[in-house]
């Protein structure tokens, strides 16, 4: 075999397999859990929505444990446990799926500025993470 074609030969093989990816494989898009909190601002006795969007990938389990501000009361629970008094907790051990949490709360009679806490864990993560979006909400 001419050495010419075979040089030619495997820097076409290098390029194709560049090109269509056989090289590398990409890094995974990160699984994030999102809160969300309507209406943003409520007055005293009145309630609010908090969703929490899960989006996972290939994960098999994860645990979340969500932290209203003192005060707030529980309305509507959105399939979570309580394992400690003002700590909410969904707890996912198999068949992980992109889900969506909704639990409605009371605001307390006393105005001001209240802060959410959150925190998740995933299959394969090593510390837990913060819940990214909306955390806050004014009564007033």
């Amino acid at each position: 075999m001419n050495l010419k074609y075979l040089e030619v030969l495997i820097v076409s093989v290098v390029v194709i397999a560049t090109v269509s990816g056989c090289t590398s494989t990409p890094e995974p898009t990160a699984s994030t859990i999102t809160r969300a909190i309507t209406p943003s601002t409520v007055a005293p006795g009145g309630t609010i929505s908090v969703t929490l969007d899960v989006n996972v990938n290939d994960e098999r389990f994860y645990v979340i444990e969500e932290i209203p501000p003192a005060g707030w009361e529980v309305v509507d629970n959105g399939e979570f446990v309580v394992d400690q008094q003002g700590h909410m907790k969904w707890v996912q051990l198999q068949d992980t799926v992109d889900k969506t949490y909704t639990f409605t709360l009371k605001a307390p009679s006393t105005a001001g500025n209240y802060t959410f806490t959150g925190i998740y864990s995933m299959d394969g993560m090593d510390t837990p993470a913060s819940i990214a979006g909306t955390s806050s909400v004014a009564v007033s």
